[in-house]
């Protein structure tokens, strides 16, 4: 294909069905390679979707009906979730709304980072104004402690979920010991 593009355009209906034919190829080739499937990550629960779990936030007022939705989005072998904040009585996700903020606290062990937790869109620098609503997502690790500032609020805490490890392997269960 290298002496198709004269300056990196095809310049004829044939060539450009050239320059496809083998993108596609390629493409369909990478695809091959992971098992006839595409990975997709971040992708939103749909409704009745299994594996969908909340943890329900205090209100700030009585209309409130916040929680925070976790899903699968495509990190299950990545040992992570996906969250959202959710509102319950209108079953639609929200975006962050301003001054709350998300928080990890990280257990032993686990790698953490310094600051709040960036939605994936804030991550890609985009505009608070150009997420569209109910589409920013979050991710963290299994297990890691979350709190949530709100002004006026007391802090929120509230731990990721840690899915059941399922394994062939039937490990001996540690017991206490004193000398």
């Amino acid at each position: 294909m290298d002496g198709v593009y004269s300056s990196g355009q095809a310049s004829s209906e044939s060539e450009l069905a050239a320059r496809r034919a083998d993108y596609d190829r390629r493409m369909n080739g990478m695809v091959e390679l992971g098992g006839g499937k595409v990975a997709v990550y971040g992708a939103k629960p749909r409704p009745g979707e299994a594996g969908v779990r909340i943890t329900q936030v205090p209100a700030a007022h009585p209309q409130e009906s916040l929680a925070i939705r976790f899903f699968d989005g495509g990190l299950a072998l990545r040992g992570q979730y996906m969250f959202d904040l959710f509102d319950l009585r209108s079953k639609t996700a929200l975006n962050m709304p301003d001054g709350l903020v998300f928080y990890p606290h990280f257990r032993p062990g686990q790698v953490p980072f310094l600051g709040h937790v960036m939605s994936w869109e804030e991550a890609g620098r985009m505009a608070k104004s150009d997420i569209p609503a109910g589409e920013e997502r979050f991710s963290l690790p299994e297990g890691v402690v979350v709190e949530l500032r709100r002004p006026g609020m007391p802090p929120f805490y509230f731990e990721v979920p840690v899915r059941e490890v399922v394994s062939s392997v039937n490990p001996a269960t540690s017991i206490p010991f004193s000398m």
